[in-house]
């Protein structure tokens, strides 16, 4: 868990010699609705603030806890997931 969170991460090279784990939150941090991680249906901001396609509708694809813009989360095989 981090900050009491569930997550799943994804695992990726940053290219200066170490990977980078991107957080695959289960659920939005604005409405609570679970997220799928092999389902293109999540956001993120630059700090991976995560939100559902409403929330992030709703919220003009702007963070509101860091007034960044929202970009569409990649989706991972649930195979890797494991």
């Amino acid at each position: 868990m981090v900050s009491g969170k569930p997550y799943r991460a994804v695992y990726g090279w940053t290219g200066q010699g170490e990977w980078h784990v991107l957080e695959m939150r289960a659920k939005c941090d604005h409405c609570g609705t679970g997220l799928r991680a092999d389902k293109p249906e999540s956001w993120i901001c630059s700090y991976e603030c995560t939100y559902c396609a409403d929330c992030a509708r709703a919220l003009d694809l702007i963070c509101p806890n860091c007034n960044g813009e929202m970009v569409e989360r990649p989706v991972r095989e649930a195979r890797l997931m494991a």
